[in-house]
């Protein structure tokens, strides 16, 4: 019979398999059964979504000062609709699992006396094909780590972040442009050292309250992201790269002006986003060559051709003024125009003022244009 094992080297064998081992993310298979593990904590929620037991992506974050005022059963609800809103892109309209071990959302939608805030996420929830499932917190021990241990900050900056490491963008190299960045490199300065000489600190103070620094990085406090994620401040200097690595890549599929923008404005800053998005796509030679139009194209014009004086004239309306209501004619081939004054701009007013004021002077003219108003659809008008 061999001996017993020494526990104490088991416990150390499997602490250096879970150094040197990670969890592996797999890539989503399409037509198996996603499972979504949700839970909440006092001070934050987190999520995983995996199949047959192998992650494909993990998430966290922690709780606003409100949100930590919600009772057991809206935070757990929270944590479910964070994690659908933040997973869909993996499983769209495709079935999926939600395991919570929170036994009263499995029945949120038969639940009575709900309060407006779960009424809402409710209705928010019937957008998914989910099936609930509830299990209790001894096999839910992932997400509940994740809740418990959430992002190191309020608003989850470091997902932003790691955004932009997968452009591979140096960590180095954005937080010197950022300090050295002639439009808001003093804004820097100044979260960083607020008795800083070189920065007008009458100025950088109430500016610096849109921006928060974080890491080293300086991240846009003013706005923040469909999942409640800051935007890092993306310096001038590398403001193209990124509008390039948004839009020129295989990947990034040389969308339009507005879903580029949408894109950039998810994960990171610059001031006049829009007007230099909008610019740069606008100016693409890809684009331009191989984008098709959706847009109809425009009309051929049609010309008036008139080739005597009095053939055609043009007839409106302009006012109602202060001091008189003129009718206006126009000779279309010279180009002379006539006032008319009027009372009232009715039919039979525009008639008999056409009639003495031009025609009896001038003669009628071969046609008569107007626009569709009712006086000049009028049957007397016609009569004339």
């Amino acid at each position: 019979m061999k001996p017993p094992k020494n526990k104490a080297q088991d416990s150390f064998d499997k602490i250096k398999r879970a150094l040197i081992e990670a969890p592996v993310l797999q890539l989503p298979n399409f037509t198996e059964q996603f499972n979504l593990f949700t839970d909440a904590s006092g001070v934050g929620i987190g999520a995983v979504l995996n199949q047959n037991h192998r992650p494909i992506v993990f998430a966290s974050r922690t709780l606003n000062k409100v949100e930590r005022n919600y009772t057991v059963t809206e935070r757990e609800c929270l944590a479910v609709i964070w994690a659908l809103n933040k997973f869909k892109t993996y499983f769209g309209s495709l079935p999926v699992k939600v395991i919570t071990d929170h036994a009263s959302l499995t029945k949120l939608t038969n639940g009575k006396n709900l309060s407006s805030r779960m009424i809402r996420w409710a209705l928010k929830l019937f957008e998914f094909n989910i099936e609930w499932e509830h299990r209790t917190g001894v096999q839910n021990v992932v997400a509940d780590v994740l809740s418990r241990n959430p992002v190191g900050n309020m608003d989850g900056s470091q997902i932003s972040c790691a955004a932009l490491r997968a452009l591979a963008l140096n960590s180095r190299q954005l937080i010197r442009e950022q300090r050295e960045d002639p439009e808001l490199g003093h804004i820097y300065r100044y979260l960083e050292n607020p008795d800083d000489g070189s920065v007008n600190a009458t100025v950088c103070e109430g500016w610096s309250q849109d921006f928060k620094l974080i890491d080293g990085q300086l991240f846009y406090a003013n706005y923040s992201t469909t999942l409640g994620e800051l935007r890092v401040y993306i310096p001038r200097s590398l403001c193209e790269a990124i509008i390039k690595e948004f839009h020129d890549l295989p990947l990034a599929g040389y969308l339009g002006k507005r879903k580029t923008y949408l894109k950039l404005r998810d994960t990171c800053y610059f001031p006049y986003m829009r007007k230099y998005i909008f610019e740069y796509v606008s100016t693409c030679g890809r684009c331009q060559k191989f984008n098709y139009k959706n847009a109809l194209p425009a009309g051929r014009l049609i010309p008036i051709v008139s080739n005597y004086p009095n053939e055609i004239v043009t007839l409106d309306l302009l006012g109602p003024y202060p001091a008189s209501q003129p009718e206006r004619y126009r000779f279309h081939f010279t180009k002379w125009s006539g006032l008319i004054p009027l009372r009232k701009a009715s039919a039979q007013a525009i008639a008999n003022a056409l009639f003495e004021n031009y025609i009896s002077r001038y003669g009628a003219p071969i046609s008569l244009i107007s626009d569709i108003g009712l006086q000049f659809i009028y049957q007397r008008y016609l009569n004339i």
